[in-house]
């Protein structure tokens, strides 16, 4: 009896604890983790060819976060600048540069940029890629446009409010 009760009890407490860390609906992007050399240097190449484009992003002040979109274990790249980080603590709204990357070996490619105060990952998918989440408002975090990857157009776009 007793090991009957033990056992249930286990189990409610494996279930409770496995459902009280899944209401999470984003995970933040990591900036603080080693990026290869490899790709450092063909996301420096990139941004100086395309200076015109976005000048908030040069080399100097890039920073960049490796996650897997995917799920294939390879990671992609998000970019942003380190002049953001500093700017969000002011009380003018502030909207930062983020370019989604993949790396291509020799070079990378931009799946994606997005103009927001800040971004996460949201734990939805759309065609197997991982969404993003762009937030504008510091103070509603509710209060989110949903960028999804577009296969057709082999980048991430922007969701209507209507669909």
């Amino acid at each position: 009896m007793k090991l009957l009760r033990f056992l249930s009890f286990t189990s409610l407490l494996c279930f409770c604890s496995t459902t009280a860390f899944s209401a999470f609906g984003a995970e933040p992007v990591r900036f603080d983790h080693t990026v290869p050399l490899r790709v450092q240097k063909n996301i420096e190449s990139y941004t100086q060819k395309n200076q015109a484009k976005m000048p908030e992003i040069t080399p100097e002040t890039a920073r960049i976060a490796g996650t897997d979109l995917n799920e294939d274990g390879i990671n992609e790249f998000i970019v942003t600048t380190q002049n953001c980080q500093s700017q969000k603590k002011s009380s003018k709204k502030i909207t930062c540069p983020y370019l989604i990357m993949a790396d291509k070996g020799r070079s990378v490619i931009l799946l994606g940029s997005i103009k927001a105060r800040s971004i996460s990952l949201a734990n939805s998918y759309s065609h197997g890629v991982k969404d993003i989440r762009a937030y504008d408002n510091e103070l509603n975090h509710f209060d989110y446009n949903l960028y999804t990857w577009e296969p057709s157009r082999s980048h991430y776009t922007m969701i209507d409010e209507g669909q």
